[in-house]
């Protein structure tokens, strides 16, 4: 019994300390879109903005989009890597439904930022 605690203990040890080798999570690429040139642009100029979410799309779900008709946001996501598509919302609370959304496309598989682009206008 102790040597089985003493080895669960260290895996879970081992587990919490390794470097991020892995895929990226939801909330680590909420953290990476969080530097995308395009967020920082709008932060500059906008008074309030929030995540609207992360979106996790597979590799095979990337393929198809990239024989789309909007195949040109998914050039820069490596050949089978899955991505998250994170969504920001900028508003001016004083101006009555202004407002855009920003997508940022974060590599699942490396956590690098892949595309950006203004999503939907508001107002």
């Amino acid at each position: 019994m102790i040597v089985f605690v003493a080895i669960a203990l260290a895996v879970s040890v081992g587990w919490a300390v390794r470097p991020n080798s892995g895929p990226v999570t939801e909330e680590e690429a909420k953290q990476i879109a969080a530097n995308a040139e395009l967020v920082k642009q709008c932060k500059a100029t906008c008074s309030y903005s929030f995540v609207g979410g992360a979106d996790f799309h597979n590799a095979s779900w990337v393929a198809a989009m990239k024989t789309g008709n909007k195949s040109q946001y998914f050039e820069g996501v490596p050949e089978g890597h899955s991505i998250f598509e994170v969504s920001w919302v900028f508003t001016e609370p004083e101006v009555s439904g202004g407002g855009r959304t920003v997508i940022i496309m974060v590599d699942a598989n490396t956590g690098a930022i892949v595309g950006e682009r203004f999503g939907a206008g508001l107002g």
